[in-house]
């Protein structure tokens, strides 16, 4: 059976690669010990069942410690789902998400030759539309540290890959939503309120506006993607996503909706100044993802349903107790 070493197993999508992948030898690594029923710190979504695996606590920027793991473990296929955060500084970017990257390719190459790696990267990457969808040939143009980190380690590690005789295909995934979302993205902070009014609080919401759009796509999507991704022989680079516009307003309405059919009052939005964005607009280009077979089988509305679901057992305000 082929061991596969899944990096960052106990960060939110890391969870539900572990959920969803077919029973085998599966291996976890990650920075912090292992906390079984927990996701970044968070308690996982109400009814996520995790397949049996080890895990290895581990920082990947230790170049020794990772070539020994490669060596014991000898795992045929890597998803490499660790990394830095949108919010960690530019040299610890650096670290995490190239330095540890190319280092992990290394060590495939010295004790696997042949393994597969797939890189979860981001849709980011790519800034803002020049045209629309954003297909893997959309000139790049990150615009924030993290995105130019995250260029930077598919550079890199293809680079590594090629050199090292090893698998190598990057997983640029657009934005998740879905059960777990972190509490600091906007759905979650929307979901929150929402949630808190359903639960007696005023029925008053603060918001800037949702002018902007993205492609979302539901964690569980993702996490089926990925294992589509890594069974077969695609290199390169190659989109997670929906394939689908929102316009961030219509997450509000979406959730809205799902509480007034829960009983919720009419609730009075207090529309806060704007604050400037990133991106305007993304759009993912899905044409290769589909060649593989795959489609998306939550709706953006069943995606926010089971955040909400969430939200009102309290797995994201645990978070802020």
């Amino acid at each position: 059976m082929t061991t596969v070493l899944v990096t960052g197993m106990q960060g939110w999508i890391g969870r539900f690669v572990q959920a969803r992948w077919p029973a085998r030898d599966l291996v976890g690594v990650g920075r912090s010990p292992e906390v079984p029923g927990f996701s970044d710190g968070r308690p996982l979504p109400p009814g996520l069942a995790l397949q049996p695996a080890r895990y290895a606590p581990l920082d990947l920027r230790n170049a020794e410690a990772v070539d020994a793991l490669i060596a014991r473990e000898r795992p045929g296929l890597v998803l490499h789902l660790a990394g830095g955060t949108h919010t960690a500084p530019p040299a610890l970017l650096h670290d995490l998400n190239v330095t540890a990257s190319v280092a992990l390719v290394r060590s495939l190459g010295r004790h696997v030759p042949g393994a597969r790696l797939v890189m979860g990267s981001t849709g980011s990457i790519y800034g803002e539309t020049l045209r629309a969808p954003q297909d893997e040939t959309h000139p790049c143009h990150p615009v924030t540290d993290y995105a130019r980190s995250k260029l930077a380690a598919e550079q890199a590690a293809a680079q590594a890959a090629e050199q090292a005789g090893v698998s190598f295909v990057s997983a640029r995934i657009f934005n998740v939503i879905g059960p777990g979302t972190p509490p600091s993205y906007l759905p979650g902070v929307l979901a929150s309120q929402i949630a808190a009014i359903l639960n007696g609080a005023p029925p008053r919401i603060q918001v800037g506006p949702l002018t902007t759009s993205r492609d979302y796509i539901d964690v569980r999507d993702v996490a089926d993607a990925l294992r589509l991704i890594a069974e077969s022989d695609v290199q390169g680079v190659i989109n997670v996503g929906s394939g689908e516009e929102t316009v961030i307003r219509r997450i509000l309405e979406l959730l809205m909706e799902i509480a007034r059919g829960r009983g919720a009052p009419e609730v009075t939005i207090d529309w806060l100044p704007p604050r400037p964005s990133n991106l305007n607009r993304q759009v993912a280009g899905v044409a290769r993802l589909a060649e593989l077979g795959f489609e998306p089988i939550h709706s953006l509305r069943q995606s926010l349903l089971a955040l909400l679901e969430d939200c009102l057992h309290g797995a994201l305000d645990a978070a802020t107790t």
